[in-house]
């Protein structure tokens, strides 16, 4: 069975399967890049790859323009904070200006990855504008946690829409 089987949670409850999502992970480091497409493979999402801020601009504004619909070319980008080129802050504030001047009808949640757990660097990825964000090493269950609830959030919002 593949991971986003249905499955039963510790009580028994029956769990609906996962989403597959379309995940687009920044990162320059190449270990950390296998460990994020290894988990997110495991949960049965499509992971494309960027190296850098820029990279990861660009392949979603072309992207975006070569799909048919308004859609989002991915469902959700982790985001590393610390690259060469151009870093996870500077790169999401180009999305996001990118997405107020297309006037994009949904914007692309971005989740911070960072080795520092300290307020300030949270505090500054969000002022940036990323929704959510996560320290390394990343761990499958928190992870999946992260996804999950984006989902539901996203699955809610379309449905009172």
């Amino acid at each position: 069975p593949s991971a986003a089987a249905s499955t039963s949670d510790e009580t028994g409850q029956f769990i609906s399967p996962d989403p597959s999502l379309r995940v687009l992970v920044v990162e320059d480091n190449d270990f950390n890049v296998h460990v994020c497409k290894e988990l997110l493979e495991h949960m049965g999402h499509t992971v494309s790859i960027a190296y850098n801020g820029e990279e990861a601009v660009t392949m979603i504004q072309q992207l975006a323009v070569s799909s048919p619909s308004a859609e989002n070319p991915f469902d959700v980008c982790l985001m590393d904070c610390d690259m060469p080129i151009m870093d996870g802050f500077e790169a999401t504030l180009v999305i996001r200006k990118w997405e107020e001047d297309t006037d994009r009808p949904e914007r692309l949640h971005i989740i911070a990855l960072t080795a520092h757990a300290m307020s300030d660097i949270k505090q500054k990825c969000f002022a940036c504008g990323m929704d959510d964000y996560m320290t390394k090493p990343l761990m499958l269950q928190d992870l999946r946690e992260r996804l999950r609830a984006h989902y539901r959030t996203k699955r809610f919002s379309s449905l009172n829409n």
